[in-house]
């Protein structure tokens, strides 16, 4: 499977609409099967051996996601940038009287 993938590296993609996203996807995927703990060793062993991963090893994923993907990926925006937990959980009232004593 890792050396399919590889020769997918390797090719034009012909009919793929987005070749750069999806050879981004494949290296994303072929870096988190690297780590895995029974066989990443193996797999970042023939890796390392091939000159086309080489030439995308070093590849960040997220620069070809495409802008509607990111959008699925983040949500609309919600006006509080930054915040991933924004609307997540309701904070304690502020109006709130101790017991009586």
């Amino acid at each position: 499977m890792v050396e399919y993938l590889l020769q997918l590296l390797d090719d034009s993609m012909k009919g793929v609409e987005n070749v750069a996203a999806a050879k981004a996807e494949i290296v994303d995927a072929l870096k988190n099967v690297s780590l895995d703990l029974q066989y990443g060793a193996r797999i970042a062993e023939i890796l390392n051996e091939s000159s086309i991963w080489a030439q995308y090893k070093d590849q960040r994923h997220d620069l070809f996601i495409p802008a509607n993907n990111v959008h699925a990926i983040t949500g609309a925006p919600s006006g509080i940038a930054g915040y991933l937990t924004d609307r997540m959980f309701t904070p304690p009232s502020t109006n709130f009287t101790p017991p009586p004593i």
